[in-house]
């Protein structure tokens, strides 16, 4: 059985600040990361089951299923705002949970597992 979902988005931004998305179909994890809008850099790489294990796991414990979508922000962003989105789709389930400026509880430990992945990505990126 595969260890890596079929559909993984993340993304995260800071108003005047760094970007980061990361995506992954079939276990491959692509990274973009830069300044303001920008992906000025990006990696592409395959995490080993472990990782991903650890990440399916860290979506269970960190209870992500049950996380808001709701993305109420009063407006207008002000430099410094943050904004992030997880979106996961396996085994017949769907869920995209974001937000501003805030993150759920077992967040943490999700984010944990994402740089686990993205830290072997980075790792086999050639120099």
């Amino acid at each position: 059985m595969r260890p890596y979902p079929d559909w993984l988005e993340f993304h995260a931004r800071t108003i005047g600040g760094p970007v980061v998305s990361i995506r992954s179909r079939s276990g491959i994890v692509r990274l973009e990361d830069g300044e303001r809008d920008v992906a000025e850099r990006w990696s592409v790489g395959i995490p080993d089951d472990d990782a991903w294990s650890a990440f399916a796991r860290a979506l269970e414990s960190g209870e992500f299923w049950r996380w808001s979508a709701d993305t109420h922000h009063q407006e207008p962003h002000k430099p410094g705002d943050w904004y992030w989105w997880l979106e996961v789709r396996d085994k017949g389930r769907r869920h995209r949970a974001a937000a501003w400026n805030d993150t759920p509880k077992g967040f943490e430990r999700v984010r944990d597992a994402l740089y686990e992945l993205v830290g072997q990505v980075l790792a086999e990126a050639p120099p």
